[in-house]
């Protein structure tokens, strides 16, 4: 910008540099860089979310939990603030209840999800994301358990759901495939023991 000049500084051995921007006197009798914030959000790429943005992946929430047919109540103020304790109950049936053949998968592999406290809960959830989905998870689980990020985690608990859902029916075909192949295979040697006869 014409007549700003680059201030320097050093900070911890490193030299910065920082351009100077008048501060303005907020409406609150607060000094307030306004410039400065709007400059560094759209530099950052930081995009303030609407209603309207959290109002979308509700509605692509509250589909999915239609699917899975999730009997639990839904706190959707809860959501919509990013409360993790919204979030929980839904990811605990995702993961427990909605896919039987899933849940004996986990069991199998030592992955027990039942009877944890929440950190607990979210250790092992995050472990089942990352050794059986191979998928890195878009928040933390420090950021998970914590208030706001709400719009990444409603898409963070979508996607758990749509895994949960292809592995459901990877696991129901592959279940099906083997009862008729030993359908099949009883009726062979049936039929093998009626012609030795």
């Amino acid at each position: 910008m014409p007549g700003r000049q680059p201030h320097f500084r050093k900070s911890s051995g490193l030299w910065r540099t920082s351009l100077k921007t008048p501060k303005i006197r907020g409406s609150y009798g607060r000094w307030s860089n306004k410039q400065g914030n709007t400059q560094r959000n759209q530099a950052s790429g930081v995009k303030m979310l609407s209603a309207g943005d959290i109002q979308g992946c509700l509605r692509k929430l509250e589909t999915l939990l239609r699917v899975i047919k999730y009997p639990g109540y839904v706190d959707y103020s809860g959501l919509s603030k990013g409360d993790p304790l919204a979030f929980l109950p839904i990811v605990s049936f995702t993961l427990t209840s909605f896919s039987p053949p899933f849940a004996e998968e986990l069991i199998a592999s030592g992955l027990e999800v039942t009877g944890k406290t929440d950190l607990r809960f979210t250790d092992v959830f995050y472990k089942i994301l990352r050794d059986i989905f191979h998928y890195k998870p878009i928040l933390t689980k420090q950021q998970f358990l914590q208030w706001g990020f709400s719009q990444r985690k409603i898409n963070f608990i979508c996607d758990i759901i749509n895994l949960v859902l292809q592995k459901h029916k990877h696991l129901k075909k592959a279940q099906s495939q083997t009862s008729s192949f030993k359908q099949g295979y009883q009726g062979r040697s049936s039929t093998n023991a009626d012609t030795m006869d």
